[in-house]
């Protein structure tokens, strides 16, 4: 149980991380990044638990306010790891995780709340 919530602080960090450095090419990146460190792919195979853990990470690092996520459902092309993430709220969050572990959160500002 300590290994795995190492191993979930550990993801929920990096899911979290706002780089400010250019992002290399889409190509290069896939390339760079095996598969056992694609952290888009470890995120995809959590719990609903964990994962809504993650997508609170990365909503808060990205400036968005959210008390909690209580859904995270993955939305679209599945190659695309874009998930739609709930808050206690109700708003909905776009959270894209990236196999680096960069994530890219999209907010709407027009929802009630």
């Amino acid at each position: 149980m300590k290994r795995l919530l190492i191993a979930t602080a550990a993801l929920v960090a990096l899911a979290g991380c706002n780089s400010r450095k250019p992002a290399a090419p889409e190509n290069n990146q896939a390339a760079t990044i095996s598969p056992e460190n694609n952290v888009a792919a470890k995120v995809a195979a959590m719990g609903p638990q964990e994962r809504n853990v993650v997508m609170i990470r990365a909503i808060l690092d990205a400036g968005g306010k959210c008390e909690g996520v209580t859904k995270s459902e993955l939305i679209g092309n599945p190659a695309d790891n874009e998930w739609r993430a709930t808050c206690t709220d109700g708003t909905a969050h776009l959270v894209q995780i990236k196999p680096d572990g960069t994530a890219i959160v999209v907010s709407r500002t027009d929802q009630g709340g």
